[in-house]
């Protein structure tokens, strides 16, 4: 399924993160399961087989065209509790999804919120 679709449920994986102006890179294996306006981010740790982050909470459609979704941090592994996510999704041509927004850096002192992008597999929009 792609954010193109009105399905009320999704499952993704994110193929790469970028923080704007460095170069992009995966350190995690994370899924993101969408349901119903919820959503639940789980990121693993390549190397360690750790939780890097864990979060849950509201999936908000702030707009439709472009795609813009908010992702508030219900529950966070970080303790990001205030944070609210947003990206704007645009569908790829071989059927994945780039989604540009802003979320906390957690490893940064402070949690500063920092521009992003992320490459997402074809199944739905990531957080």
């Amino acid at each position: 399924m792609t954010t193109g679709q009105t399905s009320s449920s999704s499952l993704s994986t994110r193929i790469s993160l970028r923080w704007v102006p460095d170069p992009a890179f995966e350190n995690t294996d994370t899924i993101v399961l969408s349901l119903l306006g919820w959503y639940v981010d789980l990121r693993v740790d390549k190397s360690t087989g750790k939780i890097d982050w864990a979060i849950a909470g509201q999936r908000i459609v702030d707009s439709q065209e472009p795609l813009r979704v908010l992702f508030t941090h219900a529950i966070d592994s970080h303790n990001a509790f205030e944070a609210v996510d947003c990206g704007t999704f645009t569908q790829l041509p071989n059927g994945d999804d780039l989604e540009i927004g802003s979320m906390p850096r957690w490893d940064l002192p402070g949690k500063p919120v920092r521009e992003e992008g992320s490459l997402v597999g074809a199944g739905g929009e990531g957080g």
